[in-house]
């Protein structure tokens, strides 16, 4: 094994250690190495080797016969360049691209796109979603809390909702056009609140309006009264109710603090640019988004309708699901040292 192969790996370990990300530990190393000296996508692979649990920095040896050169020559051009295609891949082995197919099918290889993250994540971003999620998943063991949770999240919902999709077209024929959605397409904002025993309260934003500390504050207290003149909510009232949501301005300002003192509401920690551990984000608006795709409304009163029929729709195990996912995904944000959920 190449000693200076051993040397890189040895260093984003290193790195990996130190809870470094992928993209600062890649810039880290090529500073002090020099450019080129190694990819991202190598420093991927080997954070997620060490994610899973294996320390080691030499090759796996694979059961069966012995690989062949070419096998070998495929399999390190992969390591070094895993978003190469087959052609690529061809011209940096020299083997035919047939040959390079073949060996990865064997190997059960499979490509896919790479998926997009929400943000990247600093080293101390990654610390906080880690010590948070910790935190929580320690208190829910201690001290079961997942049913006094009041989630909350907002969601821009677009009049027209068409998007690009396939059709069947006979010879001769050309596929139709979909407009690109513009920045400024009419669109409104929908609020919801939820718990695991279903909707608690929810309500569409004036078009052109947006939401701050005084509007969400007034949100809070209708969402409260619904909470106590709806008896299925009986349990949060009794056991005092905990809010989960994000860290928009509106969320965390001043008169939005006093409300939920006023209230009697406490608020669960949530680490910023995390909508993988956000109930609305990974469940309802996921959901939601399969519901308005080819819909469109002609006006708000419209939406408010598909809104109601969207809501209407689910019952109680979709919303209890949704909030019963948190520890799972609290215990996968620590596996993966604070990095985001796959989805």
């Amino acid at each position: 094994m190449d000693s200076e192969k051993i040397a890189l790996r040895a260093l984003i370990r290193h790195y990996w250690k130190k809870n470094y990300g992928v993209r600062e530990t890649h810039r880290q190393i090529c500073k002090v190495e020099g450019e080129g000296v190694l990819s991202l996508a190598m420093v991927e692979n080997w954070f997620h080797r060490f994610n899973n649990g294996d320390l080691t920095l030499m090759d796996h040896q694979r059961s069966g016969r012995p690989p062949t050169v070419e096998e070998e020559a495929i399999t390190l051009a992969l390591e070094e360049q895993p978003g190469s295609s087959t052609r690529h891949l061809a011209a940096l082995t020299g083997y035919p691209q047939t040959t390079i197919i073949e060996h990865l099918h064997s190997l059960g290889a499979v490509y896919k796109s790479q998926e997009e993250i929400p943000h990247q994540l600093t080293t101390q971003q990654r610390k906080q979603r880690l010590q948070i999620c910790r935190q929580l998943l320690a208190e829910n063991e201690q001290h079961p809390f997942l049913d006094r949770i009041i989630t909350c999240d907002e969601k821009y919902v677009y009049f027209d909702n068409t998007s690009r999709g396939h059709q069947w077209l006979f010879p001769g024929e050309e596929p139709d056009g979909v407009p690109k959605k513009l920045v400024h397409s009419r669109k409104v904002m929908v609020i919801v609140f939820w718990s695991i025993s279903g909707l608690i309260y929810g309500e569409t934003i004036p078009e052109h309006s947006m939401i701050n500390a005084q509007t969400y504050s007034d949100i809070l207290k209708r969402t409260n009264e619904e909470l106590h003149h709806n008896n299925n909510f009986r349990s949060i009232v009794r056991k005092g109710p905990l809010l989960l949501h994000d860290n928009a301005r509106p969320h965390v300002a001043t008169l939005t603090r006093e409300k939920l003192e006023e209230l009697g509401w406490d608020v669960i920690p949530h680490p910023p640019y995390s909508p993988d551990i956000s109930p609305s984000d990974y469940h309802i608006f996921r959901s939601m988004a399969h519901f308005l795709k080819g819909k469109i409304f002609k006006d708000g009163k419209q939406i408010d309708e598909g809104m109601k029929e969207f809501f209407d729709s689910k019952n109680v195990d979709f919303y209890r699901d949704g909030i019963e996912q948190l520890v799972p995904r609290w215990k996968e944000v620590i596996a993966r040292h604070g990095d985001y959920i796959h989805s």
